[in-house]
């Protein structure tokens, strides 16, 4: 998890007010576990320790007045207990093929989820989002039932840019929206990745740049040896 914002004001407080409500946004990850997480509220503040009154003989009715603050520090320990919304728990498991083709068209991608949960997800919609340079063709996959450890095969056809970058790997997301046992209108995510390989004119065109500068190392190896032996012969003459 991570704390989106790690500092809150609550102004000043008089005796017995209470501040208004101190707002920190969480990001609970994906791949969290439920379960109580410890957390340390760090408390800074400033209170007025004493005071002191001292006569002003120049104006007897305002006398001066002196306040003492003094700084202290803190720590309140607080539980975060992190809870799934559902007992049926959708992770992708594999994907088929790992690997496709810059500038490639109407690849055939196969996705295998799982439900690692405890209860049963109904009517699942699981659609593909992928990232640009990526497009699918038909974004969204029906499973009428997934039991508890039941796996289940998506189809998905995509597109692959020819302004694609080759080498990367592209990170394409499944978005699940379900119901269980107990709610309806649920949802849920995972990730899959695909690894994008030169097109083929593009692996043609890295042999024909390898091929030109092995022809030119070999040019210049062989004109330098030309030369060295060249110069070798003026030298032995008499």
């Amino acid at each position: 998890m991570e704390i989106k914002r790690e500092v809150a004001y609550g102004g000043s407080l008089r005796d017995g007010q209470v501040s208004p409500r101190l707002e920190f946004p969480i990001e609970i990850f994906e791949d969290t576990k439920p379960g109580n997480y410890e957390l340390e509220a760090i408390v800074n503040y400033t209170y007025q320790k004493d005071v002191a009154v001292v006569g002003n003989p120049d104006s007897p009715p305002s006398p001066d007045v002196y306040y003492w603050y003094e700084s202290v520090g803190q720590v309140v320990p607080l539980t975060l207990t992190v809870d799934r919304m559902s007992g049926a728990d959708i992770k992708a498991i594999n994907i088929s093929p790992q690997n496709l083709s810059v500038n490639s068209k109407n690849n055939i991608i196969k996705i295998i989820v799982k439900n690692q949960g405890y209860d049963s997800a109904k009517n699942v919609f699981a659609r593909l989002r992928p990232e640009a340079g990526i497009y699918v063709n038909m974004d969204e996959s029906p499973i009428p039932f997934l039991n508890p450890g039941q796996e289940a095969e998506l189809i998905y056809t995509i597109d692959v840019s020819k302004d694609a970058v080759p080498g990367k790997t592209y990170r394409l997301t499944l978005n699940f929206d379900f119901s269980d046992s107990y709610s309806k209108n649920l949802r849920d995510s995972d990730h899959v990745y695909i690894f994008l390989e030169p097109s083929l004119a593009q692996r043609y065109l890295y042999l024909a740049i390898l091929g030109i500068a092995a022809l030119a190392i070999i040019v210049i190896f062989w004109i330098r040896h030309r030369r060295i032996k060249g110069a070798g012969s003026i030298t032995n003459q008499p």
